[in-house]
């Protein structure tokens, strides 16, 4: 059992409280998708904190169509070594459509390949690390008081922005720039 017996997993919009509901809620995937696999792809590090981005795939138990998605979460670790609390970001809307035999190429993210090997960071507690963080609090800022021109600085003509929420990533500024309006109409 990963999560500790109080523990929360928010599967957004869905909260699960306490391990039994959060087993329970999970089991459903296996049933649906009897083929489930799942691997991190990169995981970072800090203390009791951990930011995984993941993906999942297998194969619909009714459709028998390839489904599987892109995802993140931050997960918080007790003193235990169990979950305290995930917050799993992802987008299920992808999954139906890859269900969808009406649904139009393009409009929806393909399956992903499942990664390889996962890319492990851990915090070393650095001054550079601390710079780092310091660096691109001013565009959480931005995107928080929703000031398009200084989000917008923090990316170039070869920047890659990707939203696990849309059908494809925003490459360079024009793109950006339109996720950026659909962020702050939301």
């Amino acid at each position: 059992a990963a999560f500790a017996e109080t523990g929360v997993a928010r599967f957004f919009p869905d909260v699960l409280t306490g391990r039994e509901a959060i087993e329970k809620g999970v089991q459903g995937l296996f049933t649906d998708i009897p083929d489930f696999k799942f691997a991190f792809a990169r995981t970072l590090t800090k203390g009791p904190m951990v930011v995984a981005t993941w993906v999942w795939t297998g194969t619909d138990a009714k459709t028998k169509r390839p489904v599987g998605i892109e995802g993140a979460g931050v997960l918080v670790y007790g003193d235990d070594g169990l979950i305290k609390e995930l917050r799993a970001y992802q987008n299920d809307a992808t999954v139906a459509a890859q269900n969808d035999p009406k649904a139009k190429a393009g409009t929806f993210r393909a399956v992903p390949a499942m990664p390889a090997s996962t890319d492990a960071v851990v915090s070393k507690d650095t001054a550079a690390e601390d710079a780092l963080v310091a660096a691109i609090a001013p565009m959480y800022a931005a995107l928080d008081n929703k000031k398009e021109a200084d989000a917008l600085a923090f990316f170039t003509d070869d920047s890659i922005l990707d939203d696990y929420s849309e059908p494809a990533s925003a490459k360079g500024k024009k793109d950006s720039k339109a996720m950026f309006d659909s962020y702050v109409k939301t």
